[in-house]
């Protein structure tokens, strides 16, 4: 079993490594109840981290993950032209549904959890760096949601690739940087993508957040096939 720290991360952000030991998470997240199992757990250990105590309304979590299943569907030309990228826009499109749909509430009461809550989580199921740690309090629910995509990244950087999420960007420390995702993923979620891309170091694409094939390692991609398939006419010959 591959090993619950991603180790070589410049962790300044804490993120659920314990997805990694999911057998076949690529596949198993498009799957309704691994994708709300997966969700909960996570949800379980921002709730430790934090010490703030969330509320999930299964409805809209239910409809996170059809929207999200939908959006992949109509755009799965770029699995075929660049897995990793794709990797990326799809965890992109999944934070999109999660901001359009919220399904996250702060409890403001405190309390204990839930009792159907997923049981208190190993600490070292998370990789921290202690100095560049980004502010939950500026907005719970989406610190939720990104640590969430960012960890599923990492995961499947790991099962598909054999490698680790080299680096997130120092900007989420940053409460400036997760004031402003807020503001603007509440007035459009489709710029949740190009702020994902931005936080893992990706040319963000604010004009066609949504527009796969608009990607720039996506535009490259279909350049390279059209240069080798022209290539291949021409060695063909009349």
């Amino acid at each position: 079993m591959p090993s619950n720290t991603v180790s070589e991360i410049d962790p300044n952000i804490r993120l659920n490594s314990d997805l990694v030991a999911i057998p076949r998470l690529r596949d198993r997240l498009r799957k309704l109840r691994w994708f709300i199992s997966a969700f909960k757990v996570h949800t379980g250990l921002v709730e430790q981290e934090t010490g703030k105590r969330f509320t999930i309304d299964e409805g809209r979590l239910n409809a996170v993950f059809f929207d999200w299943v939908d959006l992949l569907g109509a755009r799965r030309k770029g699995m075929e032209l660049d897995l990793p990228d794709f990797i990326v826009f799809a965890a992109g499109l999944a934070l999109t549904c999660l901001a359009r749909h919220d399904p996250i509430s702060v409890n403001t009461g405190g309390g204990d959890i839930e009792d159907d809550a997923p049981p208190p989580p190993d600490p070292d199921s998370y990789v921290l760096d202690p100095n560049l740690t980004p502010d939950p309090d500026v907005w719970p629910a989406g610190y939720l949601y990104v640590t969430f995509c960012l960890s599923v990244i990492a995961a499947l950087e790991t099962q598909e690739f054999e490698r680790v999420l080299s680096r997130v960007h120092e900007e989420a420390s940053d409460p400036v940087f997760w004031g402003s995702l807020c503001e603007n993923i509440s007035a459009d979620s489709r710029l949740a993508v190009p702020y994902l891309d931005r936080l893992l170091g990706k040319p963000p694409n604010w004009e066609h957040p949504d527009a796969v094939l608009e990607r720039p390692v996506m535009r490259q991609a279909v350049r390279d096939r059209l240069a080798a398939d022209g290539d291949t006419e021409r060695h063909a010959g009349p």
